[in-house]
């Protein structure tokens, strides 16, 4: 699948040469293992977090695994308002000592068994859904809650577990359902769950199915960058660029010009 998904690449060189070149202000460092901080985060803010419109289409930007080189650092989505600065400073959810997770208003607090098993916390006040993609985005927040608490590689391990629960709600969802977002989602969950190369082989599918939905070049980047591979995060970077030059719903073309000035240093 690599070696087609390079000729993909060569096929559409001329394309994404024609973006222009990133600006030349500095991008701050960005914040490492804090999941809730958006790359390149700006000065410390504590912005209220948005809630999620219905249907949820929100996207994460995820850069790397607790183990990678990159460290982690994530930034949050939110419809169609919110942009990456606007969301980029905003203090991580915690995880208490007794290993319940704190989740945003309106959704439910969580807690985790030593499997590794999310539930909810008896008296919790937002109810319990049925909907498969209401289920999956719950155990995606509740993954990285749980990753930005983890003080152990136990932790991190009941994190992937997580993740894993997130990704059978959105193979249910996707299953009946055609949704760009969650099908990128899925595969940030992947990543997150340890399955590194099976994430970048599921957004190299996606690109070379829909070439222009600006978010999965983003992921994509963001998964060959922080697996070494600058040559093609940056063509995935600069795929990111030009399709959000044609619609940026999800405010990606920002971040994509800044990880693009990043690796021409």
């Amino acid at each position: 699948m690599t070696d087609d998904f390079d000729e993909f690449f060569d096929d559409e060189l001329a394309e994404a040469e024609s973006v222009p070149e990133p600006a030349s202000d500095n991008v701050a460092e960005a914040d490492v293992r804090r999941p809730s901080s958006e790359p390149a985060a700006l000065a410390n803010s504590d912005p209220a977090r948005p809630q999620r419109q219905s249907p949820p289409f929100w996207m994460v930007l995820a850069i790397a695994g607790i183990s990678l080189v990159l460290g982690v650092v994530i930034g949050y989505l939110v419809g169609t308002t919110v942009t990456i600065n606007e969301l980029g400073s905003r203090e991580p959810e915690a995880a208490s000592e007794d290993a319940s997770v704190e989740m945003p208003e309106g959704h439910p607090d969580i807690e985790l068994d030593d499997e590794g098993n999310a539930k909810v916390v008896d008296g919790s006040a937002a109810p319990v859904s049925n909907d498969p993609l209401t289920l999956a985005n719950n155990f995606f927040d509740m993954g990285m809650s749980a990753m930005n608490g983890a003080k152990s590689e136990e932790d991190q391990l009941k994190a992937r577990d997580v993740f894993k629960q997130a990704i059978v709600h959105y193979d249910e969802y996707l299953a009946n359902n055609a949704s760009p977002a969650a099908e990128v989602d899925r595969a940030i969950c992947v990543f997150y769950a340890g399955e590194h190369e099976q994430a970048i082989a599921d957004l190299e599918a996606f690109v070379a199915r829909d070439a222009t939905f600006a978010p999965a070049w983003a992921n994509l980047g963001m998964f060959y960058e922080s697996h070494g591979d600058a040559d093609k995060a940056e063509k995935a970077y600069r795929k990111a660029v030009g399709t959000a030059a044609e619609d940026d719903t999800y405010g990606v073309g920002d971040y994509a010009r800044e990880r693009l000035e990043a690796l021409s240093k």
